[in-house]
């Protein structure tokens, strides 16, 4: 029976041995307060790529237009701030989307708040994208995605048809994000 105690009993005396010093040693000590300071999207790697999409059916089952924010690395600066670009589409009201066209209407260098909003707006949509909505042909389309070139696969896709078009986040991270002066839509 002390055979097989034994080493049992060198564990836990290895083990105090270690943590008392540091026990007594914190209860002498005034607590401190360490403060984390969280990047936002320090997780995305060089080659990866952010894509919110909004489908927007301004022309309700007959179709509507695009709008894409793209947010990923640069390659001339990959360990600097990300960069978001904001493409719109050409067309209006186009069913087949190989149909619709973007272009790129801006870019910018993401500031700390605006990769704060980027990732609450990918929280907002899940979020909403978990109600229960009526099925029908004319919907509002949203959806986020997380291309990751190293894997070679789409890591995350969150996709939400708002029937009720209720669902303003695309729009105010829009705004966020690039000039107030574009138009904005609901």
């Amino acid at each position: 029976m002390l055979q097989k105690l034994a080493p049992v009993l060198f564990v836990l005396a290895c083990a105090a041995f270690v943590l008392l010093p540091k026990i007594i040693a914190s209860d002498s000590q005034e607590p401190v307060h360490e403060t984390e300071v969280r990047v936002p999207l320090t997780n995305l790697s060089w080659g990866d790529t952010i894509q919110l999409q909004a489908f927007y059916a301004d022309c309700g089952e007959f179709g509507g237009h695009l709008e894409r924010i793209k947010v990923f690395l640069p390659e001339s600066s990959p360990e600097g701030p990300p960069v978001a670009v904001l493409l719109l589409d050409s067309t209006n009201c186009e069913i087949d989307p190989k149909q619709h066209l973007l272009f790129m209407a801006q870019q910018v260098n993401l500031s700390v708040s605006q990769q704060y909003n980027v990732e609450e707006y990918m929280r907002e949509l899940l979020v909403y994208g978990q109600q229960k909505f009526p099925s029908v042909n004319a919907s509002n389309g949203f959806s986020a995605s997380l291309y990751s070139q190293e894997m070679g696969v789409k890591m995350v896709d969150i996709r939400v048809s708002d029937t009720r078009f209720t669902f303003d986040g695309f729009s105010r991270l829009r705004q966020s994000l690039f000039i107030k002066s574009l138009p904005r839509h609901k």
